[in-house]
Order: structure tokens, then sequence, then C-alpha cells
């Protein structure tokens, strides 16, 4: 799956600089990795740069290995080879949903398998994942017409219907209750449990305690400040620091 070493990005606002730097990242096939920390120290960066949405300014290492044995080099492919990784591999949870307002639920949790040219079984598979989420009585309704966490839920179910090798989430559960958000993050390790589908996990949450019980690693950040000039450093910590 992912290896990262000496990955670093900077960003300029005004007169405030932010550099996220990260040493070592690794995310195996089937793995829960949870990445926690405070608003601004850079877990959002970190997930939009492992959804190649972002490239990094320097890297040693920025690579992609797939189950199949096939290996991208992050840090050097093209804006189109990035575009086919993420339809075909990847399902994104972003943190605002970004459900497409002109398509139904049913429409938009189908949208994977569309894209990706699945046939057959798509109500079906739509009802399945729609079911185990609750939101089954939503699908025949815009997202303006659901509320905050169904919306949520309805961006969870079209990032995992197509079984992508990797999801990535950013704070997935903020707009769920506890009771679903503990639900919600088991359903995710079942996804990485899945040995005929498994599915890598990259979790972003500012609730530590929510993931650390799951999770097979957990990455958290140092950040320092000088002047007008912030630092964080992404690192892996141990369940019990």
């Amino acid at each position: 799956m992912y290896s990262i070493k000496n990955l670093r990005i900077k960003r300029q606002s005004g007169d405030v600089s932010f550099e996220l730097s990260v040493p070592e990242f690794n995310v195996g096939a089937g793995e829960f990795v949870g990445i926690v920390g405070d608003s601004g120290c850079g877990k959002s960066t970190l997930l939009d740069i492992l959804g190649l949405i972002l490239k990094p300014d320097e890297s040693d290492e920025f690579s992609l290995t797939l189950r199949s044995g096939e290996d991208f080099q992050l840090a050097e492919n093209a804006q189109s080879e990035s575009v086919q990784i993420r339809r075909k591999h990847m399902g994104y949870v972003l943190q605002t949903g970004g459900l497409l307002e002109f398509l139904k639920v049913y429409q938009n949790i189908a949208m994977p398998l569309n894209m990706n040219g699945v046939n057959g079984s798509t109500k079906e598979k739509v009802l399945g994942i729609a079911n185990k989420l609750g939101i089954s009585k939503q699908l025949k309704k815009y997202p303006k017409n659901i509320s905050g966490g169904e919306r949520q839920r309805a961006a969870i179910a079209r990032a995992v219907i197509h079984h992508p090798e990797i999801i990535l989430a950013d704070e997935p559960t903020a707009a769920l209750d506890p009771e679903r958000a503990v639900k919600l993050v088991h359903m995710f390790k079942e996804l990485c449990d899945d040995e005929r589908k498994s599915s890598a996990v990259v979790m972003v949450s500012h609730d530590r305690n929510l993931v650390e019980s799951i999770a097979d690693r957990i990455y958290s950040f140092n950040t320092n400040t000088v002047g007008n000039s912030i630092v964080s450093t992404c690192c892996e910590k141990l369940k019990n620091e």
C-alpha cells in the first residue's frame, strides 16, 4: 500500500507559512490507520496528499502498491494517472460529504459503480449499503432534503460501494451521534478484515478514543511555531502514549 519517507509540503497564507513534514508513513493492505490531532495540525492536508489531490513539494519516497502488485510512484505520476487511481482504487469521504446536489441519494451512491463500468446488481448493492447505514428511506430524495448525518452516511456509502482498496475518510463521524459514530468505525474495520475484498482505511479524526481501540496504528502531530512559521511533523504514536 502506501510507503512514504521524508515527505514535505509547504503552504503560504499571507504572512503565515505552514509546513507539513512526514518522516515516515506506512499503510499496509487491510490496515486501519488513524490520523489524529488538533485543528490546523495538517490532518486534512496529509489526507489530500494520500488522495492525490495535493502533490508534495519533495519526498524521498511516495509510493502506492496495489494488491495486484502494480506499483505507482505517486510523486511522479501525471494528473490523468492520479484521476484513474482515485476512480478505480480509492474511496474518499470528505468532511463536508461532497454529494452532488442535482442527483438523488441513490444516484450519488451508485456513481462509483457506473463510473467503473460495474454491470449488474447495482440496485442490490445500493440497497445493501443503504440498509447497513440506515438511509434506505432517503434514496429517492435529493441531498438538500435529508439531514446532515444522513448526507454524511450517503457519502460514506458512495465511498465504499465499489470495494476500493483504499478508503480515505476525513472526520466521517463529525455529523453523527456517538452511537452511530462507533458503529461506523466498526463498519470500516469490517471492511479491513474482509478476506475477500479487504480495504485499507485511513481515517482522520479529532477523537483519538473513537479509533484507538480498533486502529492497527495511529499517527499524530508535533507542531512548533516560530514567528509566522508553523512546522507540523507527523509521527506514529504507540496506543498508550
